[in-house]
């Protein structure tokens, strides 16, 4: 048992533990391990200038038990103060992005929460939208600027889908399924 101020040390005489009662904390010296569980297999490290948590076996899960209440992922805000990245909203079962975010270049965003609707970009300006596995749109920016729409992808508009346009590979068609339809030319 042990009231007031501890220390464990080395050899060395370096204070590696301390039990600090005055401002209640267990305190760790760089490159000193907290291993937790019989194996050591959750440890947090911190060697004076990085930091590492790691987990070697199993899931790790972070759990908010208080009701309505969230979890906060918070960084540098680029000028030495702080600032939210990434809500989990307890109130509202949501996730909020406080900042922008990036996808790296051949990775997919994901949209159904299976892997056939998704949005890539496997090169600079480009982007990529897959549903059900199949490219239905293609952005491009370049030398010439385009939106394309492949082969036997029909672009309708209405909620009807009253007017379609599409190519089939061979021909292109531009069909009107409800009323009249009219080109018209404004210019004076």
């Amino acid at each position: 048992e042990v009231f007031g101020n501890a220390q464990i040390t080395d050899t060395s005489d370096n204070k590696l533990i301390q039990l600090d009662s005055d401002n209640s904390r267990l305190l760790l010296q760089d490159d000193v391990s907290l291993k937790l569980g019989t194996g050591g297999d959750f440890f947090a490290y911190h060697d004076g200038t990085q930091t590492l948590l790691r987990n070697n076996t199993g899931d790790v899960f972070i759990d908010q038990l208080a009701d309505d209440k969230d979890i906060y992922l918070r960084c540098d805000d680029g000028s030495g103060g702080i600032a939210n990245y990434i809500q989990l909203d307890g109130s509202a079962t949501f996730i909020k992005l406080h900042q922008s975010f990036s996808v790296a270049e051949g990775k997919k965003f994901f949209l159904d929460g299976g892997s056939d609707t998704y949005i890539t970009s496997d090169s600079a300006d480009l982007v990529q939208y897959y549903v059900g596995n199949a490219e239905m749109m293609r952005m491009t920016e370049g030398s010439t600027d385009y939106v394309m729409i492949p082969d036997n992808v029909r672009l309708s508009v209405g909620t009807g889908n009253d007017l379609r346009i599409y190519h089939d590979g061979s021909n292109s068609s531009v069909e009107n399924h409800t009323g009249n339809l009219y080109i018209d030319n404004n210019t004076d």
